[in-house]
C-alpha cells in the first residue's frame, strides 16, 4: 500500500503535466531582470493579446484532458473521476519567495522527505477513495494504466506503454492551434538552444561555472541542479529511498549548500539576466521573421477560446 503522500503524488501527476503543456507562464510584461522566471517577448505577446480569454482557453483544454483520461481509464476497466474544478494555475512563486525557499530547502530532493504531514494534504478526492478501495494488485494495474511504463534510463515513456495521462496530454488534436502552428511553436520553444550560442552568455556561463568550481562544485554545464540529479543517481540508482535512510542528513546539508552557492554565483555573475537577454533577442528575431504566422496563431487561439 502506498503512503498517503505517495498516492497524492500519483493523483496530481496530471496537474504537473498540465503545466508542462502550457505554452507559457502568465506574466504582464517582458522583463530582462526576472531571474529564472523571465518570460520572453513571444509569450508576453500571446498573453497580452488573449487577455482574459487565455484563462478560458486553458480551462477548456484542462477539461478536455480530464475527459480524455476518464475515457482511457474506463476502456481498460477502471474508474476515473474528472476534476470538475480543475484549473491551470501559475505554479511559479515570486522571485523573492523562490530564492528564500531555495536557500532554505534546496530543490527538495533530500530536504523535504518528512515535510508533508496528514494536515498538509487536501481532503481525499473521490479518485483517491476509489484507488484505495482497490486491492494491491489492482492498484499496481491502475498505476500502469494511469501513468504507463517509463524507460528507467531516459525517463521517457516506453512506446506503446504511455499510459492514459500521457495520451491525454500529448495526443495531437489536428484542429488545435498548437497543432496547426507546431513548426512555429517548436522554433520558439527551441529559442533557448540558439541563445546558448550568444557570445556574451557563453562568457557569463563560464564565469558562473568558475565560481561554482572554486566553491567546490565542479562539473556543471548549464545549471547546478545537474549535480543534484547526478548525486541522486549515484546514491540511489533506482531513484527511491527510505525516509529514515542514514545518508539523508548529510545529503540534505549538501543540497542546501549547493543551492546557496548556486544563487550566490548567479548573483555575482549575472547569469540569470544574461540568459534572459539572450533568449529575448532570439525570440524577437523569430517574431520579426515570422510575424504573419504569429498573428495567425493568435487569431486561431482567439477563435478556439470563443468556442
Amino acid at each position: 500500500m502506498q503512503s498517503r503522500r505517495g498516492l497524492w503524488g500519483l493523483i496530481v501527476v496530471a496537474g504537473v503535466l498540465a503545466l508542462a503543456a502550457c505554452t507559457g507562464a502568465p506574466q504582464d510584461e517582458e522583463s530582462d531582470d526576472a531571474g529564472p522566471f523571465a518570460v520572453g517577448p513571444f509569450w508576453v505577446h500571446i498573453t497580452a493579446e488573449l487577455g482574459e480569454s487565455q484563462a478560458d482557453l486553458e480551462r477548456a483544454n484542462q477539461e478536455r484532458r480530464e475527459a480524455a483520461i476518464a475515457t482511457c481509464m474506463t476502456e481498460v476497466g477502471f474508474e476515473y473521476f474528472p476534476d470538475s474544478q480543475a484549473e491551470v494555475v501559475d505554479a511559479a512563486p515570486s522571485l523573492e519567495q523562490w530564492e528564500e525557499d531555495l536557500r532554505a530547502w534546496g530543490w527538495g530532493y533530500f530536504t523535504r522527505i518528512n515535510d508533508s504531514t496528514p494536515t498538509d494534504l487536501p481532503e481525499k478526492s473521490e479518485q483517491e477513495k476509489y484507488y484505495e478501495s482497490l486491492s494491491p494488485g489492482a492498484q499496481a494495474e491502475y498505476e500502469a494504466a494511469f501513468i504507463g511504463e517509463r524507460d528507467p534510463t531516459t525517463g521517457e515513456p516506453v512506446p506503446g506503454q504511455e499510459g492514459c495521462i500521457h495520451l491525454a496530454f500529448f495526443t495531437e488534436d489536428p484542429d488545435a492551434p498548437d497543432t496547426q502552428f507546431a513548426d512555429l511553436l517548436e522554433e520558439f520553444r527551441g529559442a533557448w538552444e540558439v541563445a546558448e550560442q550568444d557570445q556574451e552568455l557563453i562568457a557569463t556561463r563560464e564565469r558562473y561555472r568558475t565560481c561554482m568550481t572554486q566553491a567546490g562544485f565542479p562539473g556543471i554545464r548549464l545549471d547546478a541542479a545537474e549535480l543534484l540529479e547526478e548525486r541522486m543517481l549515484e546514491e540511489f540508482p533506482d531513484m527511491s529511498f527510505a525516509h529514515n535512510d542514514p545518508r539523508l542528513p548529510e545529503l540534505a546539508e549538501w543540497e542546501t549548500r549547493l543551492a546557496n552557492t548556486h544563487l550566490d554565483c548567479a548573483d555575482e555573475t549575472g547569469v540569470f539576466e544574461a540568459t534572459t537577454k539572450a533568449n529575448a533577442k532570439v525570440e524577437r528575431e523569430i517574431m520579426e521573421r515570422r510575424a504573419e504566422e504569429v498573428e495567425a496563431y493568435v487569431a486561431a487561439l482567439r477563435e478556439q477560446a470563443a468556442g
